[in-house]
């Protein structure tokens, strides 16, 4: 098993995963979310998990995790997004995008979070977080779905993101 915080279950069971869908956690460390959505696929229906985390130590945790669980459908890689781009154009169904993020959300468990925390730091991740979206959204098939999601309560980084998802792709899905 697998513990999460509720409010981190709760994004997959927003993304209406279906047992034969090819989904991608593109922000996947260290990988609860990663492990939920490999529950709800079925590899003989064609379901299929690729788990990608862009920083290398953190991407050997995601991988002991999915390893431990024993899925036979996840695949767990170390690229950058704009590499799996590349090579996975309109591929994926459901895709999910945890962004990292600035983190007001852990504040209540980590001190660290909040010495971390600056101006600066929520606008440099809003920047990554759109030039991360800009990969998924080429990854993401014809009627898929993308999901997103932050740690962080940044109007910058979330009502704003929002606004610009919708901006930037409302004549494509």
């Amino acid at each position: 098993y697998y513990i999460q915080d509720p409010s981190a279950m709760e994004v997959v069971s927003g993304m209406h995963i279906r047992p034969f869908d090819r989904c991608l956690d593109l922000c996947a460390a260290p990988g609860g979310k990663s492990l939920h959505m490999a529950d709800r696929l079925d590899g003989h229906r064609g379901g299929f998990l690729l788990s990608n985390e862009y920083v290398g130590e953190r991407a050997r945790i995601l991988s002991q995790n999915a390893e431990r669980m024993g899925y036979a459908n996840l695949c767990v890689v170390n690229e950058r997004p704009q590499n799996l781009a590349e090579k996975y154009p309109g591929f994926f169904s459901r895709i999910l995008v945890d962004a990292p993020c600035s983190g007001e959300g852990m504040f209540r468990k980590s001190e660290e979070a909040v010495k971390d925390w600056s101006p600066f730091l929520v606008e440099k991740c809003a920047e990554r977080q759109r030039d991360i979206l800009k990969s998924a959204f080429q990854m993401l098939r014809e009627g898929g779905e993308l999901c997103y999601s932050t740690c962080t309560f940044a109007p910058l980084e979330d009502e704003e993101m929002r606004d610009w998802i919708l901006r930037e792709n409302h004549q494509k899905y």
